[in-house]
């Protein structure tokens, strides 16, 4: 059974921080355009990505990428509900609220943008890892728990 206010809570709170963050990153280059150097390995910069991970797909159509997404979060939530009960642990309901906010953050920038709005990036030298933004971050952390506990331990989220 889920948990209707604890998804609200991880989703609303993962979609508003990604939202205001890149809000303020649009709002600091509109200013002055640039990259600004926080630290000797991490900068803020802007960049649209108008594709997935690494700009992968960038030459889909945007309703396409919305699309993938919204049947992708379709699917995740399908796998959960089959396999979902009491015994249950609620970390697969906050991993996939995670995923959810971060996914439906991104569409929002593909309907308002036309592409996702990227502002965090990491550097050695001048080996530079690709911009990201906080809907990512918790995308990617949610996907990590989920197969963490699914692959690598015995301490299933999903009980059969």
């Amino acid at each position: 059974m889920i948990a209707p206010k604890k998804f609200c809570i991880v989703f609303f709170l993962t979609l508003l921080i990604d939202q205001a963050s890149k809000f303020c990153a649009l709002l600091l280059h509109k200013q002055s355009f640039g990259t600004y150097k926080v630290t000797n390995f991490f900068n803020l910069v802007l960049y649209f990505n108008p594709g997935i991970s690494f700009s992968i797909f960038s030459a889909c159509s945007k309703t396409l990428l919305i699309a993938g997404s919204l049947l992708a979060l379709a699917l995740l939530w399908s796998i959960y509900l089959r396999h979902s009960n009491k015994s249950n642990s609620l970390l697969g309901l906050y991993s996939l609220s995670a995923i959810t906010g971060g996914a439906i953050s991104n569409i929002l920038d593909r309907i308002m943008y036309g592409a996702v709005v990227d502002f965090l990036e990491f550097h050695l030298e001048n080996w530079y890892f690709p911009a990201f933004n906080v809907a990512d971050i918790a995308i990617s952390t949610g996907a990590g728990i989920i197969l963490y506990h699914e692959l690598l331990t015995r301490k299933r989220i999903y009980k059969k």
